[in-house]
């Protein structure tokens, strides 16, 4: 008796008939590993721990192209008025230059050409000589825009210069054209070019975002795979244990929203560009008019310092929670050390020669 409950059952009586057991619930298993992708083949033993895109502000030079483009036309709008007023007696320097180029490229097209370009709709010949007629002598409400063009096109040579890509130049310089031609074209006002450029500077931003989305990085716990699939396809693989050094670089945008760019470096160079730097000197001695002694130097010296840079689709570039991405991808790095499995092997002998030993003591017992 325990509590005046009986404990146990009667000897004479036939023992309770055991009932089955409801099978256990199992237990869930929380993990970072996801469902592998189709566009890599995994190996054996491989599961994928990450897949990750880079953080929209990573990209935001590209977004703030299309912004300065929507700021300057919606300025334009309010001001062109008076800026055409100001510009209207000094677009010569601009509209000659132009007007040139386009009469080049009439005097380029025959006759020929011309009826089968009307006839696909491209602008003619003639439509082309008007144009540049027009340019000569411009409204008031015009001369604003040759400015707007040329502020548009501005921004390309930095960012063309900074990202060591020299895309944005055509990108840019065609958006401005497209917007000042169109609407002169077809006889609409001033003002549309503005309309238009607005529009234009939108579809811009959704393709900057859709490439960004077209970069996809992989962390599995055998290597790291980075993908850009904008257009064509590219693809680079790196093993854990080809990784020399890993650098993380978080600016101060990147430190407020938790976002940076994780870059390995490998022994013959991978994730390394150089910084240089160079200044000229020169001297010369001239003679009289008749001749003489002419002498010429110049001395060129230079430096050029080693630093960790690498285009967006060789490194984990712009991802979010960058410290914990880090340090995973550290992780693995040690693991798959050589000492690292040096040690893991001699703990494993170490193992074996204690289990060895007690066998033979018990065998020595019996």
């Amino acid at each position: 008796m325990e509590g005046g409950k009986t404990i146990g059952h009667k000897l004479d009586e036939e023992p309770p008939t055991p009932t089955a057991k409801a099978p256990e619930e199992k237990k869930r298993v929380f993990s970072n590993v996801i469902s592998p992708p189709k566009e890599i083949k995994l190996r054996d033993q491989e599961t994928v721990e990450m897949k990750v895109h880079p953080h929209w502000l990573a990209f935001y030079p590209y977004y703030f192209i299309w912004l300065w483009v929507i700021i300057l036309s919606l300025l334009f709008m309010w001001i062109a008025p008076q800026i055409g007023s100001a510009l209207s007696a000094k677009t010569n320097i601009f509209t000659r230059l132009t007007a040139t180029i386009l009469f080049g490229v009439v005097g380029m097209l025959s006759k020929g050409s011309a009826d089968v370009l009307g006839f696909i709709g491209i602008p003619t010949a003639s439509t082309v000589r008007q144009f540049a007629l027009f340019l000569l002598n411009p409204p008031v409400e015009y001369a604003a825009v040759i400015l707007w063009c040329f502020l548009v096109i501005l921004p390309a040579g930095y960012i063309s210069f900074v990202s060591i890509s020299w895309g944005w130049g055509p990108v840019l310089i065609a958006t401005a054209l497209f917007a000042a031609v169109v609407p002169a074209v077809l006889g609409l006002p001033a003002y549309m070019t503005y309309v238009l450029g607005i529009l234009l500077a939108g579809i811009g931003m959704y393709f900057v975002d859709l490439y960004r989305l077209a970069h996809v990085f992989y962390v599995t716990n055998q290597r790291l795979v980075t993908q850009l699939s904008w257009g064509g396809m590219r693809r680079n693989e790196l093993d854990y244990g080809n990784i020399n050094n890993l650098i993380l670089e978080q600016p101060l945008l990147g430190r407020m929203f938790n976002f940076g760019t994780i870059i390995p470096v490998t022994a013959n160079g991978l994730g390394l560009g150089s910084d240089s730097a160079a200044l000229t000197v020169g001297g010369g001695v001239g003679g009289g008019s008749s001749g003489g002694l002419m002498v010429g130097a110049a001395v060129t010296a230079g430096r050029e310092v080693n630093v960790p840079r690498v285009r967006s689709y060789h490194a984990l570039f712009g991802i979010e929670n960058p410290q914990e991405v880090y340090a995973k991808i550290s992780n693995y790095t040690h693991l798959d050390d050589e000492a690292t499995h040096l040690a893991s092997i001699g703990k494993d002998i170490k193992a074996l020669l204690e289990e060895n030993k007690k066998i033979a003591e018990k065998i020595d017992k019996k």
